[in-house]
């Protein structure tokens, strides 16, 4: 168990800093591995990203058919990723991926079985073999569950609900971090020999995403301070099918099972724009919605088109499908089995993120005599490690393959959680200065009582997100994206004037207001980056250029 040495001090030889799949399964592994471990997470567990991942989790287990390999999984995932993916860590992934998913099921995952009690699998867009294991559309909160009850049963501490502010560095390795715990507004210090770094994306830059409220980029900022390369920054997946006009999340289960995307005349157009219909990657699905939707053949005219399942029948749909059943009755009033789902792109994924090895270990960002100019180099960050959605091995390239997010944060999860064991064991705990703490109190305390009349953080935060929506989203253009660059530089200015409540809670208002500034760094690096790149790949499309 780690040390407390006193109240405001903690110590563990690794800190994982993310509660969703790879934090959780980055935990286990460095419990199993005999060290001492510490999980913190500004929001529970079971309110993680992950939790909303619903249609499965991809491996080459054979159960449905007999002639697909690791390598057929990583050729559909090279092809997926538009030519962008770093083939080594695709390799990695494709090829550990069966064993990561007995894993899964030996600790207690309870995946939906064949009548020989195989773990089953349904088709997938994208891949040219069956291989989404799945339980149910439920996929990542049972994988959530089972870990979260597993690290539960290791007895691996959790500091819940406490906001990562700082990572500390001394003598150029990581050495502590300094977090606000948000229900008691103390501040912490805490001592370490890694970090790993599992926080998850960055969908809420924009006004409509699958992505919940935490998901506001820390990691990144996190890493870029304490000296890590970013990379990848304009690669975001829009999801094909959220629930209009919210953008929450409806599975691609719902056409993996069969379920048709159709437009204001009732035409399948998906054929139109891929041999696979709906069953093609994710970018090339939202294109073609978009495309639908801005040519006035959305569904009643209006930004929708609409997903039919109806010919499933109300059995599969409740069986295999009852997360997308319940959605669709709670949120939009609408009965799967009788009537049509009106569905709009909506972000979803992060493709790029922190520089990292195949180990996981973090790549640093060497800064030349010129002050915006960097040079990228394969020397790392001694002591920081990332994972998931956060971390960029370029695994997914371009587009990420449908199913590959989970078994990316469970493969590299693991990963991560051996390789930052296995670093803490050579090394000793580094001093730091308690001044450190003190000055972290004093900042968090001139916050609390910072008497600034403007507008609050949420407002600001709401600007950010429809302009990133409007001029960044699926189509891009160099005028609109340097309108983007201007909105987002105006909304930095007024930083300095964020409204902080003094009343209960008042730590709350603190962290929104240090998300804010981390959200608008994360969206004027994507947006600078889709700027950069002039030609169209994957995810991002330039319609202003070839």
């Amino acid at each position: 168990m780690g040390k407390r040495m006193d109240q405001s001090i903690i110590c563990h030889d690794v800190i994982i800093i993310g509660g969703g799949v790879a934090g959780l399964r980055a935990a286990i592994a460095a419990y199993d591995a005999g060290v001492d471990v510490g999980i913190i997470s500004k929001v529970h567990p079971i309110r993680s990203a992950s939790v909303g991942a619903q249609g499965g989790i991809a491996a080459s287990l054979n159960n449905a058919q007999d002639d697909d390999t690791w390598l057929q999984h990583f050729q559909d995932t090279l092809h997926s990723g538009a030519g962008l993916c770093d083939e080594e860590p695709v390799r990695i992934l494709c090829e550990e991926g069966p064993k990561a998913i007995l894993e899964l099921d030996a600790m207690g995952v309870l995946f939906d079985r064949f009548p020989d009690n195989r773990i089953a699998q349904r088709p997938y867009g994208g891949h040219s073999h069956i291989r989404a294991c799945y339980a149910g559309d439920k996929t990542g909160h049972t994988i959530v569950h089972t870990l979260w009850g597993q690290c539960v049963k290791r007895k691996i501490p959790f500091y819940l609900e406490w906001y990562v502010w700082r990572l500390i560095r001394e003598r150029g390795r990581i050495a502590g971090l300094l977090a606000l715990d948000i229900t008691s507004g103390l501040p912490h210090l805490v001592k370490t020999k890694a970090v790993v770094l599992a926080t998850g994306g960055i969908g809420q830059v924009f006004a409509i995403t699958t992505n919940p409220f935490a998901s506001t980029g820390d990691g990144l900022i996190l890493a870029s301070e304490a000296g890590a390369r970013l990379r990848d920054m304009e690669f975001i997946q829009f999801h094909p099918t959220g629930l209009y006009p919210r953008g929450v999340l409806i599975s691609e289960a719902c056409r993996a099972e069969g379920g048709y995307l159709v437009n204001r005349d009732g035409k399948r157009f998906m054929f139109d724009y891929d041999a696979r219909g709906e069953l093609a990657t994710r970018d090339i699905v939202s294109r073609g919605i978009q495309t639908e939707i801005d040519a006035n053949r959305g569904m009643e005219r209006k930004n929708y088109v609409g997903l039919d399942v109806r010919h499933l029948g109300r059995e599969v749909l409740e069986h295999k499908l009852p997360i997308a059943v319940e959605l669709a009755r709670d949120l939009g009033g609408i009965d799967l089995a009788k009537q049509i789902l009106p569905v709009a792109p909506t972000a979803h994924y992060f493709m790029g993120g922190i520089a990292a090895s195949c180990n996981c270990e973090v790549y640093e960002q060497k800064r030349n005599n010129s002050k915006k100019n960097f040079a990228e180099t394969k020397s790392v960050i001694p002591g920081l490690f990332a994972a998931g959605e956060c971390a960029c091995l370029s695994v997914h390239g371009a587009n990420r393959l449908g199913c590959n997010s989970l078994l990316d944060a469970v493969v590299y999860g693991k990963r991560s959680g051996e390789q930052s064991a296995a670093y803490a064991r050579t090394v000793n705990y580094q001093p730091i200065a308690g001044s450190q703490l003190r000055e972290f109190a004093a900042v968090v305390d001139g916050e609390r009582h910072r008497n600034a009349q403007g507008r609050s953080s949420g407002q600001i935060r709401a600007d950010l997100q429809q302009g990133m929506t409007e001029r960044c989203g699926i189509f891009r253009s160099k005028r609109r994206l340097n309108e983007q660059i201007q909105a987002i530089q105006t909304l930095q200015s007024e930083l300095e004037t964020v409204r902080v409540s003094y009343k209960d809670g008042w730590a709350q208002t603190v962290v929104e207001k240090k998300e804010l500034a981390t959200m608008l760094a994360v969206a004027l690096l994507v947006v600078e980056s889709a700027l950069a790149r002039e030609g169209s790949v994957g995810a991002h499309w330039r319609v202003d250029t070839k």
